[in-house]
């Protein structure tokens, strides 16, 4: 079964920086693989045949490894690539192929390969939101002046049209336990893994209410006829509160139908975005980052609807109407504890009303920098990247931050300032501010 094909993405122009040479580059390569005038391509052996493109692509990817602001090796890999279709076969497609049960449902879009049990509808809207968030990911190369890879192969995604089979899933091939979490990212197997939004705990309880809703609605039409036979003013006042029950039923019903699409869009993206940061390069999968880099990149790109232009740049109101509801209650971490922190679970903070705070403030302080402080981001997340494999140790973190973005205290008082403005006065009946305040938070490896 096949997903109506998609535009195969490349990765936007700039205007600038590095990713003007890009922009500059590509636009000069030939159209057709018969012409043999690229200059840059002087230390790059020509590429003949497909075993040699392969052999040439695998050893440019070793180059980036070493050296992931090679440009001379990425120009030569994005020539290599862009003359032939992206390959459905790689090792996390065997990988998730041998992990599933046999004849398991497969789906192909330009760019992913989609394994699903699921409603065909459902997934094909599922496969076009992976779609979108590849297009709008793309976009991070010039706003932060920070090359991008191409892609090795289709991206891996499953979709599980159960929670119970999800659950299974997840624990016994990539030992993720957590029950309330509705998708996530494996970086060991390079796949997305999702269950239907439907199959969700709150909304199948809120879909059990609207049904006994939807009943005590349909017994109260009844007796309202009935009662009209007999007695026309009870009838009229019986119809009258019928129809305002009719109206509240449709208003809670769009309300839920909402909620579930904001968190299927959402989660989508936010767990599309983890994958393609590492695979794509923007972040090295062999570093542990700081928390607030991987979910704040994650979380600014959560939005209710994927058709529309979506990122750091454009709000998702509800992440932002928490972040607000928090700084108005001063309950907001102090940048020299949240910028190196790396293991929540390892922290005071592992608790819900932690982790509730923490991804908040990651979503709104990367927006910010990406909005503000787009050059300095670039900057800090190029530096990151160059680090050796592991965690990156909280002193080094907090060096490279400040290298990057200049003293914590000043970046933080005018980040405060800036996000104070914006919000505008709390309104009377907020919490008063230092409601709750956290010890400094420790980092540990995962």
């Amino acid at each position: 079964m096949m997903c109506r094909p998609a535009p195969r993405h490349r990765p936007a122009g700039a205007r600038s920086g590095t990713a003007l040479l890009l922009l500059l580059v590509v636009a000069a390569l030939p159209c057709t693989t018969g012409a043999t005038t690229t200059p840059w391509r002087v230390d790059h052996p020509a590429v003949t045949t497909a075993e040699a493109a392969l052999a040439e692509e695998r050893r440019l990817h070793a180059r980036l490894d070493r050296d992931p602001d090679d440009i001379r090796a990425l120009l030569a890999l994005r020539e290599i690539v862009v003359h032939r279709p992206l390959g459905r076969e790689s090792e996390p497609a065997r990988q998730t192929r041998a992990a599933l049960p046999a004849g398991f449902p497969e789906y192909e879009t330009a760019n992913y390969l989609v394994f699903s049990d699921a409603d065909p509808q459902w997934t094909r809207r599922q496969a076009a939101r992976l779609e979108h968030t590849l297009h709008q990911f793309g976009r991070l190369e010039s706003r932060l002046d920070i090359p991008l890879r191409p892609l090795r192969h289709k991206l891996v995604c499953v979709l599980f049209a159960r929670r119970s089979d999800y659950s299974d899933f997840a624990r016994r091939h990539d030992a993720v336990e957590s029950p309330w979490i509705a998708g996530y990212y494996a970086p060991a197997s390079d796949r997305i893994v999702f269950y239907h939004e439907e199959e969700s705990p709150g909304i199948v309880e809120a879909r059990q209410k609207l049904a006994l809703m939807r009943r005590d609605v349909n017994e109260l039409g009844t007796r309202a006829r009935e009662v009209a036979r007999h007695d026309r003013q009870e009838g009229d006042a019986l119809r009258a509160h019928h129809r305002a029950c009719v109206a509240h039923l449709e208003r809670e019903t769009q309300r839920i139908d909402e909620f579930a699409r904001t968190v299927a869009v959402s989660t989508t993206v936010h767990e599309a975005t983890h994958q393609l940061a590492f695979h794509m390069f923007l972040q090295s999968p062999r570093i542990q980052y700081p928390f607030w880099v991987s979910e704040g990149l994650a979380t600014g790109f959560e939005t209710r609807v994927s058709e529309r232009a979506f990122g750091p740049e454009h709000d998702h109101e509800p992440r932002r109407t928490r972040f607000v509801e928090l700084l108005h209650a001063g309950r907001l971490i102090p940048l020299a504890e949240f910028i190196p922190l790396l293991d929540v679970e390892r922290t005071a903070l592992a608790t819900e009303d932690g982790v509730d705070i923490l991804y908040h403030q990651a979503y709104a302080l990367f927006s910010w920098l990406y909005r503000q402080r787009a050059g300095a981001l670039g900057t800090y997340l190029r530096a990151l990247r160059r680090e050796p494999p592991g965690p990156v140790a909280p002193g080094r973190a907090m060096a490279l931050f400040e290298t990057a973005f200049g003293p914590l205290d000043r970046l933080e008082r005018s980040w405060l300032r800036w996000e104070g403005h914006r919000a505008g006065p709390p309104p009377a009946d907020a919490a008063p501010p230092g409601g709750v305040r956290h010890a400094p938070v420790p980092s540990g490896r995962r």
